[in-house]
């Protein structure tokens, strides 16, 4: 039997270069395509096909059409198909149902499979006996499999979901597990699609989705308050928006259930969102939570009843005309700059906050418009370009007498009366001040005395010749 042996080109160098140089790059590409070509075929013929691990159990790696899969194979109940990208789903549901009987399990994993669609036309009998059906690892964008009345265990994980058709789980009434993880499932996901879950459902896996700490999920906690289905529940997380920050979901939705939505306005148009949930107890037996208002734009006249610990709200593009503004003993880092946004004709009080600096903006607003104002109980920062230590604003605030100077001003200003603060210490020169403004004074003095020096050079040149008729050197020098 003649064999194919593969030579080495580089071992014939001298012989082949002895040729046309063409001829010999024609032989170096073949041996090393032959070679390519041989190795894939040796590599793959062992795993592509069909075989039977057990008397019941077949599976199926790499295969491109569905006459792969042998005819008439009725003592087979579980059914593995991976990697077996050119096959027509529907034609393959065709084939299973032809050839197995009493399927219990089907698996087809890694297959690109990017929609299931299978209504109650299609007449496929060897789903009267599926008990577990896996399509992890696709491409799953829609699953639409119903009349699964036996099915026991779903897996669906790994694939493109962003969404659940409810309706799909009502004939599940069976089912004891159902994997949704690492999908796009995300704050859309509707109630009904767990509410309608099987009763007898004992584990639910969502691990990582696109779930946004929303208060559209807080159903979740809900749910699960009754079910406890969800498995691995510390590793469920939600994204909080506009941060880096990641929460557990099922604590964040318990928040929102307990405290953040019974106390939002959301019957004048507001929604509430958490900021954060602390997730972590050291000392405390209360976890701190703060919470974001949003009102804006709802043609408001009033200002609503906030959920304990608001941290932001926003207002802004109402028809609030507030007059008097007192937002005293809260944690204020900062005024927003929508305050600008208001009258505040009457007062404004602020005191007893975490207040640090005031922008230029705000400082002016309150002095030329406010009439009352209060600022006393903040760690001011005193500076000599701090808006707080302006002198007109000082005259203004009606509690001056007890603003101080908080731990991030300078060493020698802390906790110091701003009132009584000396201007020399406040905007102390530079150490090389002192001897630049005697130069500059000096210089002042030396450009006066030539200025006189000039203008009396002038007039005398100015007299001379009006009365002798001689003008000046410098010009009878002029060409």
């Amino acid at each position: 039997m003649n064999r194919l042996q593969c030579v080495d080109p580089y071992t014939q160098r001298n012989e082949i270069y002895q040729k046309k140089v063409p001829k010999a790059i024609q032989c170096v590409a073949f041996i090393h395509l032959w070679s390519l070509l041989s190795c894939i075929v040796s590599l793959s013929a062992a795993d592509i096909g069909c075989s039977t691990t057990d008397d019941v159990s077949l599976s199926c790696i790499g295969i491109n059409s569905t006459d792969d899969i042998p005819l008439h194979s009725s003592n087979v109940n579980k059914l593995i198909i991976r990697e077996s990208f050119d096959l027509f789903f529907d034609e393959l549901l065709e084939r299973i149902n032809i050839s197995f009987i009493g399927l219990e399990s089907l698996s087809i994993q890694k297959s690109g499979v990017s929609q299931v669609i299978v209504n109650e036309t299609n007449e496929l009998s060897f789903t009267s006996s599926l008990k577990k059906l896996d399509l992890s690892n696709n491409q799953l964008v829609d699953f639409e499999w119903g009349s699964l009345t036996q099915l026991e265990v779903l897996n669906l994980s790994s694939n493109l979901l962003k969404k659940l058709n409810p309706s799909v789980f009502e004939d599940m009434t069976n089912l004891k597990e159902l994997h949704i993880s690492h999908n796009l499932l995300d704050k859309s996901l509707i109630s009904d699609t767990f509410f309608k879950l099987s009763k007898s459902l004992t584990l639910l896996n969502i691990s990582e989705n696109k779930f946004q700490c929303s208060p559209e999920l807080s159903w979740i906690y809900d749910w699960n308050l009754k079910t406890n289905a969800i498995s691995d529940q510390e590793s469920v997380q939600c994204h909080y928006d506009n941060s880096n920050y990641n929460g557990n979901i099922l604590l964040v939705m318990e928040y929102y259930s307990k405290f953040v939505n019974p106390s939002c306005p959301s019957d004048v148009g507001c929604t509430c969102a958490l900021l954060s949930v602390q997730e972590k107890m050291v000392h405390s037996t209360d976890r701190t939570y703060s919470v974001q208002v949003n009102c804006a734009d709802n043609g408001l006249n009033f200002f609503p009843k906030l959920p304990k610990h608001t941290r932001s709200v926003d207002i802004s593009g109402n028809l609030i005309n507030v007059d008097n503004l007192t937002i005293n003993d809260n944690k204020l880092e900062s005024l927003p700059e929508k305050i600008l946004e208001m009258k505040l004709g009457l007062s404004f009080s602020a005191r007893n906050n975490k207040l640090e600096t005031i922008s230029y903006d705000m400082s002016q607003r309150l002095v030329r418009i406010t009439t009352v104002v209060e600022l006393s109980g903040n760690p001011w920062i005193c500076s000599c370009r701090s808006q707080i230590t302006d002198v007109i604003l000082i005259e203004k605030v009606r509690d001056k007498t007890r603003l101080i100077c908080g731990p991030n001003s300078d060493g020698q200003l802390q906790n110091e009366k701003i009132m009584s603060l000396n201007p020399q210490i406040l905007c102390a020169p530079a150490p090389s001040g002192e001897v630049q403004e005697t130069f500059l004074k000096l210089l002042c003095v030396l450009l006066a005395i030539l200025i006189v020096i000039v203008f009396t050079k002038l007039g005398y040149d100015y007299w001379v010749y009006r009365t002798r008729g001689q003008l000046p050197w410098l010009v009878l020098k002029m060409p």
